[in-house]
C-alpha cells in the first residue's frame, strides 16, 4: 500500500472513502405482500430491495469492511497505509457493545496500533455525518481520521421503516494530502423535534405519521 502524499499545499480533506453492504437481500415487494392484510399502504414501498446483515455482521464488522475498502482506494481516491493514523471515530445507532468502545474493536481489527484516540458517536440519525465533520473540521490540527458509519436497525413489523432500513457501512479517510473532496462550509441546527426516536430498553424505534413529520418538522424547521 502506498501513503497518502501531502499536498502542495497542505490541504486537509476527504482523502479516500469505501464501503460495504451486506450479500443478503429482502424484496420490498415480499414485506408489502406479507403484511398486504394489516398495512395496504406499504404497497407503494415495495419496490427494490434491501441489504440485510447475516447473523454474524453487525456495525462492527460491516465497518470494518468499509474501512479495508477505503484503505486499499478500491472504493475511490488514493490508498493509505495503516500507520499514521491519529484517530478512529465510529458512528452508529446500533453499537454492539454498550459498556466497551467499539472504535477501539474496529482499530484492532484493521492493525492500526495503539498510539490513537478512538471514540464512538451515536445517540441520534446523523451520527455519521457529524463524525465525518468533525473529522473535516480538524484540519487546523493536521490530524489524519479514519471515519466509519455503520447500522443494522430493526423496526417494527409492517413499520415504513421496515422497507426503508438497509443495513450497510461507509468509511472515509480524512487528513492532509491530495483531497478528492474539500469542506467548504458547514452548519448545523439542533432542534428537539421528536419525530422518531428507540428508547434505551427497546429494539425498534417508535415514528410518528409522516405527514406531520414532514409539515411541522422539515417544512417549519429547515427553511
Amino acid at each position: 500500500m502506498s501513503e497518502v502524499k501531502q499536498g502542495p499545499h497542505g490541504q486537509h480533506g476527504l482523502l479516500a472513502w469505501g464501503a460495504y453492504l451486506p450479500k443478503g437481500r429482502l424484496q420490498r415487494k415480499a414485506i408489502a405482500t406479507a403484511n398486504a392484510w394489516f398495512a395496504p399502504g406499504l404497497k407503494g414501498l415495495a419496490k427494490g430491495e434491501r441489504a440485510v446483515a447475516n447473523w454474524d455482521e453487525d456495525a462492527i464488522t460491516m465497518a470494518v469492511e468499509a474501512a479495508r475498502d477505503a484503505l486499499l482506494g478500491s472504493g475511490g481516491g488514493a490508498s493509505a497505509a495503516r500507520a499514521g493514523f491519529d484517530q478512529v471515530l465510529l458512528a452508529s445507532t446500533t453499537h454492539p457493545f454498550a459498556d466497551r468502545q467499539n472504535a477501539g474493536v474496529v482499530a484492532s481489527a484493521l492493525n492500526l496500533g495503539s498510539a490513537l484516540a478512538s471514540a464512538d458517536l451515536g445517540g441520534g440519525q446523523r451520527a455519521g455525518t457529524t463524525a465525518l465533520k468533525m473529522a473535516l473540521q480538524a484540519g487546523s490540527a493536521g490530524s489524519t481520521t479514519l471515519v466509519a458509519a455503520a447500522d443494522a436497525r430493526k423496526a417494527l413489523v409492517a413499520s415504513p421503516q421496515e422497507l426503508h432500513y438497509g443495513d450497510g457501512a461507509a468509511a472515509f479517510i480524512v487528513g492532509p494530502g491530495e483531497p478528492v473532496a474539500r469542506l467548504i462550509g458547514a452548519h448545523s441546527e439542533t432542534v428537539d423535534f421528536v419525530h422518531q426516536y428507540r428508547m434505551a430498553d427497546r429494539d425498534s424505534d417508535y415514528a410518528w405519521e409522516e405527514r406531520w413529520v414532514r409539515d411541522e418538522g422539515y417544512l417549519k424547521i429547515v427553511p
